[in-house]
């Protein structure tokens, strides 16, 4: 779900867990928008490894690395994002093998 706020849309925000295995949480188009805004917050108990990636056209093939890193139970990632991409993932896994963390997710568009 969207929500049309002035000149922003917001999107609804996810909760979940994930394994050692990479997890696609946001695959949204956005190419329209001069800013894009995504937070991510480690809720679990274990470190949280995230890569966003920015595809540059309907293809889908991972065309860049936006940012990547991995954060610590309870630390908070906001990344804003000012160049333009057809598309934008957020991707996230438990850095501990074999064990999973919860994570929130939230990504916003701006023009």
């Amino acid at each position: 779900m969207a929500w049309l706020v002035g000149r922003k849309i917001k999107k609804a925000k996810k909760e979940g867990s994930t394994t050692d295995d990479w997890k696609t949480v946001f695959d949204e188009f956005c190419g329209d928008f001069s800013t894009k805004i995504v937070l991510l917050k480690n809720t679990g108990a274990n470190s949280l490894d995230y890569e966003i990636i920015g595809d540059l056209d309907e293809l889908g093939e991972n065309d860049v690395s936006v940012t990547s890193g991995s954060l610590s139970s309870g630390d908070v990632l906001i990344a804003e994002i000012t160049r333009n991409y057809y598309k934008l993932k957020l991707r996230v896994k438990s850095s501990t093998a074999g064990a999973s963390t919860d994570y929130v997710a939230k990504i916003n568009f701006q023009v």
